[in-house]
């Protein structure tokens, strides 16, 4: 089965501005099901589905941050927090834990 690309913008992504580069987030899918699955608007973020290919396969496996479904726990986490950071959710509703992606506490 091939895999699918998605590109998810976290809340706070400004695409005017290269300051918020970081809240853009690569992940590779079985299906979009898996992607439907997570609760990505209620954290304020935004999905786009890049195909089976994306812009260019090799390019985007050197990109992507999060693999699915395998990656889904750490992948919200990373979401909440940046929907905290902005305000769309409140604080954390449980102990947060160190993101292997960006290493910031989630």
């Amino acid at each position: 089965m091939a895999m699918r690309y998605f590109e998810i913008t976290a809340a706070g992504f400004d695409g005017g501005t290269d300051k918020t580069d970081e809240r853009v987030i690569w992940v590779k899918a079985e299906n979009e099901q898996v992607i439907k699955a997570l609760p990505i608007e209620q954290y304020g973020a935004q999905v786009v589905d890049m195909g089976v290919e994306g812009h260019s396969k090799s390019m985007v496996d050197r990109a992507v941050d999060y693999t699915l479904p395998g990656d889904a726990e750490p992948l919200e986490a990373c979401l909440r927090r940046h929907a905290v950071a902005e305000g769309v959710v409140g604080s954390f509703s449980r102990r947060p834990r160190f993101c292997a992606r960006c290493t910031d506490l989630h």
